[in-house]
């Protein structure tokens, strides 16, 4: 019989064949079957956090389309939806101001009525028609007596009535003149004030929007347990913070188109065009103070004081009476004659103290003038002052400010994309961009108002 014959060395390479043949075999299986499983796993829970993220990182590259909001302050408009109703520019606001308004319409109806008073000034004290009718003449005849009289201020005093009825007309239109000035500058101040209103609730739409993407986002991230509850609560009170300002601001913006429609008188809906630029004009500086409203009112004030004492020092002069009687004597009538005289104010005490009355009251209205002036001319400067400050305010959030919020914005989200910080810290410095952007806004209302309230001082001329 055969016999299978073999060496220790055969038996050792059986082994050895065994081994490679199952590493083999192994690295195979581990190569083909389980490493894929596994990073398929891996790479799946992998791929579930960079969707989650990935969807949070779409919505805030979205925010960097808004981050031209300082430029687009400075230099256009925001693209607001037409609503459908009037427009309204600045010119148009102004114009139907002074043709509208109820203020300026009561003014002018009192320049009117002082005009027509100005022809009372010559009117004359009533006649007297006097009859007597008896024994006048003797004690058999019934005769009669008409006496007819008329009583003529000095002429003088008359003209100076007219003169100081013509400067009281000239009050009513400085008067109208002041109300004119005040129309126009709450026409501007409220127009300016809906203008950035306008900006700021374009910025706030769509940073609402914005937020409500990141809540949902931070939502679906919690729910697969990729954050915890903080980035949640974070996304939600930023979102309830914008639009409860939202919510104020349209509340503002609703009581001042209020307050505009009151000054033009316009009792229908409308909207403004918001076609001007956010900031003012700061104009040709300077204060001319015979422009101003007020001064003007007060030096014709003074002017009228000077012509109310010259019109009771008229009055001490006499008064002129003239008189016509005819009569009859023992029955035969057609007895005529004219009768003149003067009526002299002998006891002119009275008289006198009207006269010095008159004359301290010219002297407080000088003062009042000169005391106004004093006003004015410190007031002005505080104006230029605030002018002045506010333009170099809104030069560095130009220059410096609103470009760092950019960049402040940008950086915080780009960190946040790399991993660098957490969503919390992100919005931390996109809250600090807008809270300077919302400090923008109001440094221009400030300016605005600075600009308003010298066109005041100057009469909006």
């Amino acid at each position: 019989p055969m016999a299978l014959s073999h060496s220790p060395g055969a038996e050792v390479q059986r082994p050895l064949a065994t081994v490679v043949i199952g590493g083999l075999i192994t690295a195979t299986f581990l190569t083909l079957v389980v490493i894929p499983v596994v990073y398929s796993i891996v790479m799946g829970r992998r791929e579930q956090k960079l969707k989650a993220k990935g969807l949070g990182m779409i919505v805030l590259f979205i925010l960097l389309s808004f981050t031209s909001f300082s430029s687009g302050l400075r230099t256009s408009d925001f693209g607001l939806v037409s609503s459908g109703l009037r427009t309204l520019s600045l010119r148009t606001c102004l114009s139907q101001a002074s043709s509208r308004n109820a203020l300026l319409a009561t003014g002018l109806a009192d320049v009117k009525t002082a005009e027509a008073f100005i022809q009372s000034g010559k009117e004359l004290p009533k006649g007297t028609v006097d009859a007597q009718y008896g024994k006048t003449q003797t004690y058999y005849s019934q005769d009669y007596t008409v006496m007819a009289s008329q009583s003529i201020p000095w002429p003088t005093l008359l003209k100076a009535q007219v003169k100081s009825l013509t400067s009281a007309k000239v009050m009513s239109e400085k008067r109208l003149k002041i109300t004119q000035n005040l129309v126009a500058s709450s026409v501007k101040f409220y127009y300016y004030q809906i203008l950035a209103q306008q900006k700021n609730l374009a910025f706030l739409a769509s940073q609402d929007s914005l937020y409500t993407q990141m809540k949902r986002a931070a939502t679906i991230k919690f729910q697969q347990g990729e954050t915890n509850r903080l980035e949640l609560m974070a996304a939600e009170t930023r979102l309830r913070e914008f639009q409860q300002k939202r919510i104020a601001l349209e509340a503002d913006q609703k009581t001042a188109y209020q307050n505009l429609a009151y000054w033009i008188n316009e009792p229908g809906e409308f909207e403004i065009e918001g076609k001007e630029s956010l900031t003012m004009e700061s104009g040709a500086a300077g204060l001319d103070l015979s422009k101003n409203p007020t001064i003007e009112l007060l030096a014709e004030q003074v002017e009228h004081g000077k012509l109310l004492t010259a019109v009771e020092i008229e009055r001490l002069k006499p008064d002129l009476r003239i008189g016509v009687t005819t009569q009859s004597i023992e029955n035969v009538g057609g007895q005529n004659f004219v009768q003149a005289g003067l009526a002299i104010p002998i006891f002119g005490k009275g008289q006198k103290a009207k006269i010095a009355s008159a004359k301290l009251q010219e002297e407080a209205f000088v003062s009042q003038k000169i005391q106004a002036e004093s006003a004015l001319q410190t007031d002005y400067k505080n104006a230029e002052a605030a002018v002045a400050k506010y333009r170099a305010s809104l030069a560095y959030y130009a220059s410096t400010a609103l470009p760092q919020a950019v960049l402040l914005e940008k950086t915080a989200l780009k960190s946040y994309q790399q991993g660098e910080i957490e969503y919390v810290e992100m919005l931390q410095n996109t809250q600090q961009a807008w809270q300077i952007r919302e400090s923008y806004i109001q440094e221009v209302n400030a300016y605005n108002q600075a600009i308003i309230t010298r066109q005041t001082l100057i009469g909006n001329e």
